[in-house]
């Protein structure tokens, strides 16, 4: 192949550039589209309300403390990144909507511009075209959820620390730990890059920073409630829902039944025959079966992981089944975005079931092309650590997010499209030849050595 049939097929990197932005614009746009539709209800899901709650108490001198009918007890349920960038907005719901497109808008520039460096300008339009139009990444921006902000946080520390900005990538690796707990896990790959590198400090550093700022937090809440955690959110959907999935499993009882009695046993054992406690308690969380028990007692959270771990010792096997379900289920399957679409487009019209199939489609087919990139680049670069590092970040958060088999929710699988995005981007890119790993140049210069030189280095 020339390098004038080469230069005919993707931009010159004059152009480059031109498209990416046009692609960035894109993607701001369509998150930005939900503004079109008058009031801001629809904004406003059902975990929203905790962290608005929360927001107000923070605005109201309560400290780290939802507002109700006054200041309620220090909150170690939730953590503190979502409701403090929500202060501002408590007022200005549509506003806050469009900030989290302008997030979007700059997640989907962050991958153009690491891409486009790392791998060339083909790989940068394909991963940054796959970010822009992943549906659940635009439907989960027009509600008041952690997803925009979270997925902007922690691409910036993954790609940030794969650029070997050590002090950056560790304030927002403990940042994004302190916007969704999900993050702490991904600690262990924080220095991967720096030790790849032999930057021996600038690895201690890194991790040591997001550490630190961990720790703090964790600190605050023995403080106020006695646990020593981050968040006592981990033990509680254990026992909420891989515990009763499991049972469910092994014993062949309804779902349901098995989470009621996981609530039931939690009641009985942190709070005994006080019925009037139980009673005032349910009144915190009525649509859960458990939640209310944490937000009582966060001590409880121990009696859980206790539980917890006793039934996934005990049922390995129906333990490992139901998170494989879900992981499969979350990489896979493709959503019906009803509850979502019902509020933007008229339920049950012959509008609604158009715009939900359509984005069923678009999804199902988008996953498809995601993963067969991915695969293509993980096989043909097998030796380029870089891309191990985002598929061990983007895996990582995925199994977080799946051993809850009754629960699929594609916002989940969100905060991983970024890295995904960048090896898809990766191996379609090379299936026109374009790219070579490891060459940080101009666009331009790659494609016509590889026109030279012949194909991309397997």
């Amino acid at each position: 192949m020339n390098s004038r049939r080469l230069l005919s097929i993707w931009p010159r990197c004059a152009r480059a550039d031109r498209v990416l932005a046009s692609i960035v614009l894109a993607a701001l746009v369509v998150r930005a589209a939900w503004l079109l539709r008058s009031g801001s209800e629809w904004a406003v899901a059902t975990d929203s309300i905790g962290y608005l709650a929360l927001a107000r108490g923070i605005r109201d001198g309560c400290g780290f403390a939802a507002m109700a009918n006054g200041c309620g007890a220090p909150e170690v349920l939730r953590t503190p990144g979502y409701p403090l960038f929500l202060v501002p907005f408590l007022n200005h719901y549509r506003l806050a909507i469009f900030v989290q497109a302008v997030f979007g808008a700059a997640v989907c520039g962050v991958v153009a511009a690491f891409t486009k460096r790392q791998y060339g300008a083909a790989a940068a339009i394909i991963a940054a075209a796959i970010v822009a139009f992943d549906p659940p990444t635009i439907t989960v921006t027009k509600e008041l959820l952690t997803e925009p902000l979270f997925q902007l946080v922690l691409a910036g520390a993954v790609f940030g620390s794969l650029c070997n900005h050590a002090l950056a990538a560790g304030l927002l690796y403990g940042a994004a730990a302190l916007v969704r707990p999900v993050a702490e896990p991904l600690l262990i790959l924080a220095p991967v890059p720096f030790l790849l590198s032999r930057r021996w400090i600038r690895a201690a550093g890194a991790l040591c920073l997001a550490l630190v700022i961990i720790g703090a937090w964790a600190a605050r809440n023995y403080r106020v409630a006695g646990v020593f955690a981050l968040t006592i959110e981990g033990p509680m959907n254990l026992y909420s829902y891989t515990v009763p999935a499991v049972v469910s499993l092994v014993t062949g009882v309804p779902l349901i039944e098995a989470q009621r009695a996981a609530a039931h046993a939690v009641e009985s054992a942190a709070f005994g025959d006080h019925a009037d406690l139980i009673a005032k308690a349910h009144q915190l969380s009525p649509h859960d079966e458990i939640s209310w028990a944490v937000e009582t007692s966060p001590q409880v959270a121990h009696l859980m992981l206790s539980r917890s771990i006793d039934v996934i010792a005990s049922h390995p096997i129906a333990t490992a089944e139901v998170t494989a379900i879900g992981f499969l289920r979350l990489a896979f399957e493709p959503h019906a975005p009803a509850v979502g679409l019902a509020k933007m487009v008229n339920g049950g019209g012959p509008a609604f079931r158009v715009v939900k199939i359509g984005s069923m489609a678009l999804e199902a087919a988008l996953l498809c092309f995601i993963w067969i990139g991915v695969a293509r680049a993980m096989w043909i670069y097998r030796s380029d650590d870089q891309l191990w590092i985002l598929l061990g970040i983007a895996l990582l958060l995925l199994l977080a997010a799946s051993p809850y088999l009754d629960v699929f929710d594609p916002r989940y699988r969100v905060p991983a499209i970024p890295f995904l995005a960048t090896i898809a981007g990766v191996g379609w890119a090379n299936l026109a030849s374009l790219v070579r790993p490891g060459i940080c140049a101009d666009p331009a210069t790659i494609v016509l050595g590889i026109a030279e030189s012949g194909p991309a280095r397997n």
